[in-house]
């Protein structure tokens, strides 16, 4: 056969390809039958199932259902409300809320948040400041609960944060009443940093042991803006840390303080460069003295 004669199935006819003709003879099932004879007949229809008879349905009886796995029933489980704020409050109780130290930078927000979460989670609200759990309708059956609380964090809030801050809180329109909002409206605050140094210095010497609920309280923020100041190159020297520190205690603990300055005297020619070390030792042993009197049953490092 020619080159001409196999391609000449192939002929193009009105731009498109025509396909040989292919000639399929199908054999009836009589000659299948004649070839594999009866028996092979027989044999495959008893072969059929009936897979309708495989096919699981659901009973009705159980109630509705999502599917199947395995051949039972999954039931449609009750839609449950989505988790909310109130769900886990303690009733609500008039508790006083330890202050922390105020907020009043934004490079320091990271610190005072963690101080929040900690102080309100020890008191088991921490729930109301979040901002991944809805608040309760007023149908909830603990909203009022909630309100309360939510309300009295809040206060707590405005109570914790430096005065720009609480200034800039309070233009606020409508009014700010429940915690969640006044705490997504601080971490949104940035504060003026052209003033930074101005501020840390101001704070320090603002600092009063009456603006605490305890003397420990004082002692430990007092000792943390000093050290935070004294990173920054602004800091006093810390024999004069100490003297103020005692002075403001002097009223509460005379016989701390005079024990302390006693000691203080005594090494005189040193004092006046008195460094971290002699400080935190000062510190711990003041805040050990304190905590002995107000908590009996508790040690410094509890």
């Amino acid at each position: 056969m020619s080159a001409k004669d196999q391609m000449e199935p192939f002929a193009l006819a009105e731009n498109s390809l025509a396909l040989p003709q292919v000639s399929r003879t199908v054999a009836e099932p009589s000659a299948l039958n004649d070839r594999s004879g009866p028996v092979q007949s027989a044999l495959v229809q008893s072969a059929m199932i009936d897979h309708s008879a495989l096919i699981h349905q659901p009973d009705p009886a159980k109630g509705p259902v999502v599917g199947t796995v395995e051949g039972f029933d999954v039931p449609l489980l009750p839609t449950l409300p989505p988790p909310t704020q109130a769900d886990n409050l303690p009733p609500y109780v008039w508790t006083l809320i330890p202050n922390i130290r105020k907020l009043s930078k934004k490079w320091d927000q990271d610190l005072w948040l963690c101080r929040v979460k900690g102080t309100l989670h020890t008191l088991g609200i921490k729930d109301v400041i979040s901002k991944y759990l809805d608040r309760p309708d007023e149908s909830h059956p603990s909203y009022q609960n909630w309100k309360r609380w939510s309300q009295r964090v809040d206060r707590w809030l405005f109570t914790n944060v430096g005065e720009k801050i609480r200034f800039r809180l309070q233009q606020i329109s409508p009014p700010l009443e429940f915690a969640d909002v006044t705490m997504e409206h601080i971490l949104r605050l940035e504060p003026n940093e052209d003033d930074r140094m101005s501020v840390e210095v101001f704070n320090m010497w603002k600092m009063r042991r009456d603006d605490y609920d305890s003397a420990a309280e004082y002692v430990e923020a007092w000792s943390d803006q000093v050290q935070h100041c004294r990173r920054l190159d602004i800091g006093i020297g810390y024999y004069v840390a100490t003297k103020v520190m005692l002075d403001e205690l002097d009223e509460e603990y005379p016989v701390i303080t005079t024990f302390v300055n006693r000691e203080i005297r005594e090494q005189d020619q040193t004092a006046h460069v008195m460094d971290w070390v002699n400080f935190s030792t000062i510190v711990n042993g003041i805040m050990g003295c304190i905590l002995a009197k107000e908590n009996p049953c508790r040690t410094p490092l509890e």
